[in-house]
C-alpha cells in the first residue's frame, strides 16, 4: 500500500511540475470550431482554413470516404466533403483529425495503452452522437460527440505523466496492469478537466470530464447521460481499457432515464462493432 501512494506522490508531482508538457488544442481545431460557431460563415471560408494543412485535408477526406461515412460516390475535394457532410460533421472530423497525433507514444508499452484509449474515445464520440440523433437531441450532436471524444482526456494526461517519470527513471517500467489503470482511472478525471479548462473549451466539455465518472448520474443533465451511456456500451464491447461484457446497457439508469430501448440499443452495439472502429486507424 505504501508502494501505491509513493507512486502516486511521485506521478502528481510531475503533474505539477513547471517543465512537465501538457497535451496541447490543435490551433486549426481551435478554428475551425470558431468558423463553424458563426452563423455567418461561408462555405469558401471552411474549406480555405482545411485546405491550409494538406495532411487535415487529406485525412477528412479520407474519413469521408470511409465505409462509415461514404455515400454513393467517391468525394474528390473538401469542398465536396463539407457540402456532403455539412459544416457540423466536417468540424469533428477535423478536431478527431488533429487531436489523432496527441495520442502516440514512444513508450512501447504506453503506447499500446494510449492507442486504446483513442479507439475508446473516438468510438464515445460516435456512440454518442449516434444516440442522441435517437433521442431527439439532433440539434445537439455535435456537442455530444466532443464530449465524448474528450471525456477521458484526462487519462491521456495521466499516461504521459507516467511516460514522464519512467525517461527521468522516478519510476519503473512494467507496472502490473491492474495498477496501472487504477492510477489512472483514479486521477483522469479532474485532470481531464483542468487540462480542457486550460485549453480554453466551453464549460460543458470541461463538466463532463469531471463528472462523467461519478456513481450517480445527473438526470438534468442529458449530454452527460448521453456520455455515460456511450462509455457504457464502449465498456461492455471491450472499446474501453477494461470489458466487462456483463453489462446490461437497458437496464442502466442511462438508459432508463433518456427512454432508450433494449433493440435501440442492440443496434447501437451493432454499428459500433462493424463499422466504427473503421475511423480509428
Amino acid at each position: 500500500m505504501g508502494h501505491e501512494k509513493s507512486l502516486l506522490d511521485t506521478i502528481s508531482e510531475r503533474l505539477q511540475a513547471e517543465d512537465f508538457e501538457l497535451p496541447v488544442y490543435s490551433p486549426i481545431a481551435a478554428r475551425v470550431q470558431t468558423l463553424a460557431s458563426n452563423p455567418n460563415t461561408e462555405l469558401e471560408q471552411l474549406e480555405k482554413v482545411l485546405l491550409h494543412d494538406a495532411t487535415l485535408s487529406a485525412e477528412i477526406l479520407r474519413l469521408a470516404n470511409s465505409s462509415f461515412f461514404a455515400g454513393l460516390n467517391k468525394i474528390e475535394t473538401v469542398r465536396a466533403a463539407i457540402t456532403r457532410l455539412g459544416f457540423q460533421q466536417i468540424v469533428s472530423l477535423a478536431v478527431v483529425c488533429a487531436q489523432r497525433e496527441q495520442f502516440r507514444s514512444g513508450d512501447r508499452e504506453l503506447a499500446g495503452w494510449i492507442g486504446q484509449l483513442w479507439r475508446h474515445s473516438l468510438a464515445c464520440a460516435v456512440a454518442g452522437k449516434w444516440i442522441a440523433e435517437r433521442c431527439g437531441y439532433r440539434e445537439r450532436a455535435s456537442e455530444v460527440f466532443l464530449a465524448g471524444l474528450f471525456h477521458d482526456i484526462g487519462k491521456l494526461v495521466l499516461f504521459k505523466a507516467i511516460e514522464d517519470c519512467r525517461a527521468r527513471q522516478l519510476i519503473q517500467a512494467g507496472l502490473p496492469n491492474a495498477l496501472l489503470l487504477e492510477i489512472v482511472g483514479a486521477l483522469h478525471a479532474e485532470q481531464g478537466a483542468l487540462l480542457l479548462e486550460r485549453w480554453q473549451l466551453p464549460p460543458l466539455y470541461v463538466d463532463i470530464a469531471r463528472q462523467h465518472a461519478a456513481p450517480e448520474p445527473d438526470e438534468l443533465n442529458p449530454i452527460g447521460l448521453m456520455v455515460r451511456l456511450a462509455n457504457l456500451t464502449c465498456l461492455k464491447l471491450g472499446l474501453d481499457l477494461r470489458h466487462e461484457p456483463s453489462i446490461l446497457l437497458a437496464s442502466t439508469p442511462e438508459a432508463a432515464a433518456l427512454g432508450i430501448k433494449e433493440v435501440a440499443l442492440a443496434e447501437l452495439e451493432i454499428m459500433l462493432e462493424d463499422g466504427v472502429m473503421k475511423l480509428a486507424v
